[in-house]
């Protein structure tokens, strides 16, 4: 019998700790997998459980990492945003999803771009990391764009869109190119 360095979490101790963003539910399924987990897992991808939506970190990357190795909760987690609605918080699934297509799946990877190509800016970071300069160039359109039709719209920087400093520069020098002659991108 192999012998684990924690012990086992009760599904409500589980629940709770993933819904703190606590480390303690991510060893867990290091430890144990997600065995009995599935519908809590699912709905923390679904859902932004967390206390402080303003205060905390995204947890699209943390919660990839707790999905990544269970195939049936990656195709869940696809599934439903295919078909999400208000019930969801759309931009955190489209995050897992993201992390998702980041990572190499190909279904998770056409269906954020069939998602974004009909959709508002959910997973805007994640097609950026996806897809690179023209996506980053389509995402500061659209941006633009909404602060043409409202002023008073607050968006944040590519600092918080793009991580990767070398694409951030590629991005840079190609709005300056293109600002000029795109209202949209000059408004941003």
């Amino acid at each position: 019998m192999q012998k684990h360095p924690v012990p086992r979490l009760t599904p409500q101790e589980f629940t709770k700790a993933l819904h703190d963003g606590r480390g303690s539910a991510f060893i867990h399924v290091q430890e144990y997998g997600t065995d009995g987990l599935f519908d809590i897992i699912l709905d923390a991808c679904l859902n932004n459980r967390a206390y402080d939506r303003q205060c905390e970190d995204s947890r699209e990357k943390w919660l990839y990492g707790l999905i990544a190795r269970d195939e049936k909760l990656c195709a869940a987690v696809i599934e439903a945003f295919k078909s999400a609605d208000e019930e969801h918080n759309i931009f955190q699934i489209a995050n897992v999803v993201g992390q998702l297509a980041v990572h190499g799946n190909q279904e998770a990877a056409a269906a954020l771009r069939r998602f974004w190509d009909r959709n508002d800016l959910a997973g805007e970071i994640a097609i950026i990391e996806l897809d690179g300069l023209p996506a980053a160039i389509e995402v500061v359109r659209r941006l633009g764009q909404q602060l043409i039709d409202d002023p008073d719209e607050y968006f944040d920087g590519l600092d918080f869109l793009i991580e990767d400093e070398t694409l951030r520069g590629q991005v840079l020098a190609e709005l300056v190119r293109l600002a000029p002659h795109e209202p949209a991108i000059q408004e941003r």
